[in-house]
């Protein structure tokens, strides 16, 4: 029994060194994160300290009065305090949790985000490259309210994930989803001033698969910015009311970096819609005439009256809608 017990406090205190070994090295490891975001000169890191708790099996971090903004764009974040938590035994998956209340700044204007909850989940593989495995952002009733106090943009909850996609070569699968949405109601008001829609958006949901120029690890943008090489939309729909939209399609990008491929949209009630975009000033007077009749005219589904169909194709390096020329094809990776 004595010898087990010597086992048993070697053990203890040879994990116990274990513990505040890592501890040091995530402290040291969070320093010189913010050091070398700090020394690319875009982003301002600032708070008032950190400290890393847990002992024996976890190790969390917590940020207190943490502010981030972009110095190009003038795009802030901060929040009264910022969580990260690790197991000690798994250090290479980490859950980071928000406050209920944090605040934005985008164009001089302020705005604050609530949540029932906000966290997220990532996982990087046990390699020295640190390789990119998955990750997860879930919100539970988010709620945008400009700081004027007259507009608020809230959704029943939030979903957003990225794993590896194992069949594909710098392959990545995505997925968003977006439940019960409500618009600010003066933009609500614009678009609808009838009433004639449902008060919320049913859903927004996004399924792809993108293929990158590099893996994501801990290299990735080293020498050269991320590059898109294909991207496949498998969904991107929503609905609202009788209105609902979904694309799907694949472009690739050529030798030059510029999209080649198609895109194909649908768009069930497209007339509603349409009027809707002219009532919030997105079409010109009087021009949603003209744009309802080319949407005859390149409607690739006439035998269904209430749906438009059309592709958009893009080829040696121009768009085009159907046969209507657009311009230079976007470009998806430098």
């Amino acid at each position: 029994m004595r010898w087990l017990t010597i086992i048993v406090a070697v053990l203890a205190a040879i994990y116990g060194g274990y513990w505040f070994y890592t501890r040091g090295a995530v402290e040291d490891g969070i320093a010189s994160v913010l050091a070398q975001a700090e020394a690319r000169g875009r982003v301002e890191i600032s708070h008032d300290g950190w400290s890393t708790t847990g002992f024996p099996s976890r190790f969390d971090t917590t940020f207190d009065t943490l502010r981030i903004e972009d110095r190009a764009t003038g795009l802030a974040w901060q929040a009264p305090w910022f969580q990260v938590f690790a197991l000690s035994y798994r250090p290479n998956e980490v859950i980071a949790v928000w406050p209920e209340t944090q605040t934005l700044v985008a164009g001089g204007q302020q705005v604050r985000l609530t949540s029932d909850r906000m966290r997220a989940s990532a996982r990087v593989r046990p390699n020295t490259a640190l390789s990119f495995d998955r990750a997860t952002l879930e919100v539970d009733a988010p709620r945008l309210r400009w700081t004027d106090g007259q507009a608020e943009l809230a959704a029943a909850r939030l979903l957003a994930a990225m794993r590896s996609a194992p069949d594909l070569p710098n392959g990545y699968d995505l997925f968003f989803d977006a439940q019960s949405i409500s618009l600010p109601v003066p933009l609500r008001a614009r678009l609808d001033p009838a009433g004639d829609l449902p008060p919320l958006i049913g859903r927004v949901r996004m399924d792809a698969a993108a293929r990158l120029d590099q893996p994501l690890d801990r290299f990735a943008g080293g020498e050269a910015p991320v590059g898109i090489e294909g991207l496949t939309l498998r969904e991107l729909s929503a609905t609202w009311g009788q209105i609902s939209l979904s694309m799907i399609g694949e472009v690739t990008a050529d030798a030059a970096g510029v999209a080649q491929g198609s895109l194909t949209l649908s768009i069930t009630g497209w007339r509603e819609a349409l009027d809707m975009a002219a009532r919030a000033g997105l079409v010109d007077e009087g021009f949603d005439v003209t744009l309802a009749n080319m949407g005859e005219q390149l409607d690739e589904t006439p035998q269904i009256p209430e749906t438009l169909t059309v592709t958009l194709v893009m080829d040696q390096g121009r768009a085009r809608l159907g046969p209507l020329p657009l311009g230079p094809a976007p470009r998806l990776r430098p």
